[in-house]
């Protein structure tokens, strides 16, 4: 069993099946733990700077298979622009 808190403000976290063989933790709350973190609790990808963060950005970030690849991948609207963002 395996605990850990890298973001104090009150996470916001999403599940994510970033590879195929591996299931990620996206939070995006605030800049210092913005990532996607494995169950260890180490951060093992950093989020580019266009993906929102702050209280709202659950709002503004979502995950899902959109390109149908069995694996999800962060949509993220930013300043009326849909990103997309997946693992290799």
């Amino acid at each position: 069993l395996c605990q850990f808190q890298p973001d104090y403000e009150g996470e916001v976290f999403l599940s994510v099946r970033w590879t195929d063989e591996q299931d990620l933790i996206l939070i995006t709350r605030l800049a210092e733990s913005k990532g996607l973190w494995d169950g260890w609790g180490r951060r093992v990808v950093e989020l580019p700077e266009e993906i929102p963060v702050g209280p709202k950005s659950i709002h503004t970030v979502e995950v899902a298979d959109a390109l149908r690849s069995n694996r999800q991948q962060i949509l993220a609207l930013d300043d009326g622009k849909l990103r997309i963002y997946q693992g290799q």
